[in-house]
């Protein structure tokens, strides 16, 4: 896996009923390239929402990250703690019971004690069984996959994972509701999921986590960005992962919340 694995970016959002009380947006892209954003220099597609990001907050040039795997960095990221200390040092693949320990108090953990509404829209991978998924974790809400992909039980030839055809579980709430999901549509669907999240918690303080299985291999794109981008498929995968993240700001700002 790269070696750089991007925060998009962490937002505080002014919440109307409550002033003091922020809501709280994380949105997670998986094994994104440093310069694969317009605001960090990439060319032949555009990034317009996220370079938007850029300029209103904060854009880090000098960073380090927990880890350069998907299960250490997500443990690092949820905890706050080295994966030495959590445990989680490594992927925790389909076929193993090694999970975030549910000793560790994860920032939905902390947000709920404080009464806000948490949800998570997107990949998990910090454990396989129900018993340590996220609704177990801190989470009101879950749908996405369980681990990446590209990972599911078994042995899935390469074939497989580059077809989608792994052996993907996807989860709603505490139950696998399909086995290898339309991958072109995961993102969208990501996205419809968080915009429902947040009408529906409007007027109440909420933790929103969308770690997006993309741009993680294999890569897919909708028929709306196939071949939108002169960089390939990998360029479509970004430039809708930008479309998601204009598509929760403008959610943000019809809903008083930006």
């Amino acid at each position: 896996m790269p070696i750089f694995r991007t925060l998009l970016l962490l937002l505080l959002l002014a919440q109307t009923s409550k002033a003091t009380t922020p809501n709280i947006v994380i949105l997670f892209a998986d094994d994104l390239g440093y310069a694969d954003l317009g605001s960090y220099g990439a060319k032949d597609y555009q990034t317009h929402h996220l370079d938007r990001m850029a300029r209103e907050g904060m854009r880090f040039t000098d960073f380090y990250v927990a880890s350069s795997v998907c299960s250490a960095s997500r443990a690092a990221l949820l905890t706050g703690k080295y994966p030495i200390r959590t445990g989680v040092t490594g992927v925790i693949s389909a076929n193993t019971k090694r999970a975030l320990p549910l000793k560790e108090i994860t920032l939905a953990e902390r947000f709920k004690k404080h009464g806000f509404t948490t949800g998570i829209f997107g990949k998990w991978h910090l454990g396989n069984t129900p018993d340590v998924w996220p609704t177990k974790q801190g989470f009101d809400e879950w749908f996405g996959t369980i681990g990446s992909n590209d990972m599911g039980k078994g042995r899935p030839s390469l074939e497989q994972r580059r077809a989608g055809k792994a052996g993907v579980e996807l989860v709603d709430g505490n139950k696998v509701t399909e086995i290898n999901p339309d991958q072109t549509k995961l993102t969208q669907r990501y996205t419809e999921r968080a915009i429902d999240f947040i009408q529906r918690n409007k007027s109440s303080p909420f933790f929103l986590y969308v770690p997006y299985n993309m741009p993680h291999t294999p890569l897919f794109a909708s028929s709306q960005f196939a071949g939108s981008t002169k960089r390939g498929l990998y360029g479509d995968v970004i430039a809708e992962l930008d479309w998601s993240v204009g598509k929760i700001l403008a959610t943000l700002k019809k809903e008083s919340l930006d």
